[in-house]
This record gives structure tokens, sequence and C-alpha cells, in this order.
């Protein structure tokens, strides 16, 4: 696999990591149980930290990491009610 194709995935990964991030932080932001909320926080941090661990390998790899989530990822919190 060459560099161009790795780099390509791990950015899609890195999108991916970035909508969950952003999905979980939303939610939490929008639970009522305070255990609920914890747990959601948790996961956005989780993506958060792959995220930052894919940007590196990107960069490793000579490439331009994505910083942002997918358009499609900004609607994902809309979802939590």
């Amino acid at each position: 696999m060459s560099d161009k194709q790795v780099i390509q995935i791990l950015n899609e990964l890195i999108e991916t990591s970035k909508d969950g991030q952003y999905g979980f932080a939303k939610c939490a932001e929008r639970a009522e149980s305070v255990a609920l909320k914890q747990t959601l926080q948790a996961r956005a941090a989780e993506c958060e930290s792959a995220a930052v661990e894919l940007q590196a390998l990107v960069l490793q790899h000579g490439g331009s990491p994505e910083d942002h989530g997918s358009v499609a990822g900004a609607f994902i919190g809309d979802g939590c009610r």
C-alpha cells in the first residue's frame, strides 16, 4: 500500500473519530443523567485521543492530517434527544 493510500485511509478514520467526538459531546450536553453524561463525555474524549494519534500517523507518512469531521457528522449530535 502506498503512503498516499495510507494517508487517505487515516484521514477517513480521523473524520470518523472527529464525528464521534462531536456526536458524543453533543449528546452529553443533552443528557439528564449524571452517569450518562460522564459516560458520553468519556467516549468523546476517547474519540478525540484516537484522532490525535491518527493525525500523528498521517504526519509520519508525510501527509496533511484532517482537522475536522465530515459534513454528515455535523448532524450526528442533532439525533440526541
